[in-house]
């Protein structure tokens, strides 16, 4: 820890600074750190912001870009092999092979505290996390996903082996068995040996995900707290409905839902589940008589998938900036994420904050943001139809305007202030 003469220096290290919810909320975090008075960094592998403070690993020419592309082949390529060479679950896990060694990059050297964010798809691997133990460096890794406290996989959905006394085995998200050779129980016992060593604390954006990892056998040692994510109370600050719509081209006199994700039809983000709930919303009379639209934002690769809507009125707007994100909100009566495995969504928050209550099912940490009946509605696990009993419930609600409600509640939960000094007190204690 620093001397009184000078402040804690922190870097925050991410695969990306824009790409990805854990990047988008790593950079808030930094930022509201800065504000604050602290001296906070962001070394990535991928930069798309041009800020001070953000610093990218790779640069601009033919070989750095050779670089990282051919680390991230290797970890993408392994992941495809102990898949079987299936591409479909391709990014549910990350084999950590692959990774740029940071023990002589300056702002490493000069850092106080490293903060690890999601580090993926070939920026740091076990090797990587290794060469820090020398530093003797605070490390915290923030849990926006499980692969920290599970061997290889992002989302461990029923699986315990995590928890088990042999550690993840044989893990179901692979093909089993390359003989004498398991993957899962080798990169388990990889990060059991270096946890024990580097001794990191881990925080989870939602309570959820911080019971979980108290559960694991590789957190039985080490420090495990519950912060949430930061969100950006300046870009999504609320706009009038009608005003929105009128700046997007929108009808003012329809009620408007809001879906989507980075990549919409991925199966975790539950893009079957909101067809079959849209179908069945679509065919009740309010939905017949009020004719909602329905806007669809991020990328999908199968958009012929959305045929099976007709005659439902889909509005594609692709991905969005934080600033059209806001606006998007702002339009809509009410924000749909069907995910069957999540976290703490930033879109949630980002949604009330503009005062568009959410629909959503009870899974993860998703509860922790929506009260049921008064900010959004927590439909039943995988139960779509229970998915479009709420999307009408809510779309009636606000058939009168915004639901101030949101915005206040946001602004009690997730408190900028409170969030930077609940991080402060782990790095110093």
């Amino acid at each position: 820890m620093p001397t009184t003469s000078r402040p804690l220096q922190i870097v925050h290290l991410c695969t990306s600074d824009s790409a990805g919810g854990a990047a988008i909320a790593a950079r808030r975090l930094m930022m509201a750190q800065r504000e604050a008075g602290l001296e906070a960094s962001m070394l990535v592998l991928h930069a798309s912001h041009r800020e001070p403070a953000i610093h990218a690993l790779r640069s601009d020419s033919a070989c750095s870009r050779g670089l990282a592309m051919g680390k991230k082949a290797l970890e993408v390529g392994a992941a495809w092999v102990s898949q079987g060479f299936c591409r479909a679950h391709l990014f549910d896990v990350s084999l950590p092979i692959a990774g740029f060694s940071l023990k002589h990059h300056p702002l490493i050297l000069e850092a106080d505290v490293i903060h690890i964010h999601w580090i993926n798809q070939g920026f740091l691997g076990l090797s990587s996390l290794r060469d820090l133990l020398q530093l003797k460096k605070k490390v915290l890794f923030t849990l926006h996903d499980e692969w920290a406290f599970t061997s290889i996989c992002h989302h461990a959905r029923d699986c315990r082996r995590f928890a088990e006394p042999r550690g993840c085995h044989d893990c179901p998200q692979l093909q089993p068995g390359i003989p004498f050779f398991d993957p899962a129980q080798r990169f388990f016992r990889a990060k059991q040996a270096l946890y024990q060593e580097l001794s990191p604390a881990f925080v989870g954006c939602s309570e959820w995900i911080a019971a979980e990892a108290r559960q694991s056998l590789l957190t039985q040692d080490c420090r495990v707290e519950a912060i949430p994510n930061v969100f950006d109370s300046k870009t999504f600050a609320p706009i009038p409905r009608e005003q929105a719509r009128m700046q997007l081209g929108f009808p003012v006199d329809r009620p408007i839902l809001l879906f989507g994700a980075a990549r919409t039809d991925d199966p975790r983000k539950g893009f079957p589940e909101m067809l079959k709930a849209l179908q069945i919303f679509y065919a009740t009379p309010y939905a017949q008589q009020q004719k909602p639209l329905a806007l669809l934002f991020g990328k999908i690769s199968h958009p012929e998938l959305l045929s099976s809507l007709a005659p439902i009125e889909c509005t594609c707007v692709g991905y969005l900036s934080a600033s059209d994100m806001a606006l998007h909100y702002a339009a809509a009566n009410l924000y749909v994420t069907p995910s069957l495995e999540e976290n703490l969504p930033n879109t949630i928050i980002e949604a009330a904050a503009m005062e568009c209550p959410t629909v959503a099912f009870e899974v993860g940490g998703i509860p922790e943001i929506i009260t049921h009946g008064v900010t959004g509605y927590l439909a039943r696990y995988r139960d779509v139809s229970d998915l479009a009993r709420g999307i009408e419930e809510v779309l009636r609600a606000t058939e009168k305007g915004p639901i101030a409600q949101c915005r206040t509640d946001v602004f009690h939960r997730y408190d900028t202030t409170n969030i930077v000094q609940r991080y402060l007190n782990v790095y110093t204690s």
